[in-house]
């Protein structure tokens, strides 16, 4: 939606500004620029946010880290069971 938003502002803008040669050069320009966006919005995410690769230690240290094992979950179910009154 804001993609073809802008688009539509670079269409106008070149017809305001061109005529109908401007239209045609800015639709143009509105088209590679969502080719691009589509074909390259993932590595520029990348690049921007300064991702780094993980290796398999770094990843599964990192997954150990937000999931604990199912034991330490169910415990930690009962203890909020326990604390809100009820009894297994």
């Amino acid at each position: 939606m804001l993609i073809a938003g802008l688009s539509a502002l670079f269409v106008s803008l070149g017809a305001v500004v061109g005529g109908a040669a401007g239209l045609i050069m800015f639709l143009s320009f509105a088209l590679f620029f969502n080719f691009a966006m589509y074909w390259f919005s993932d590595r520029i995410a990348l690049k921007v946010s300064r991702a780094q690769p993980l290796d398999r230690a770094a990843r599964m240290a990192a997954w150990f880290s937000t999931h604990p094992p199912m034991e330490q979950r169910i415990e930690r179910l009962r203890e909020i069971d326990r604390r809100a009154g009820n009894v297994w």
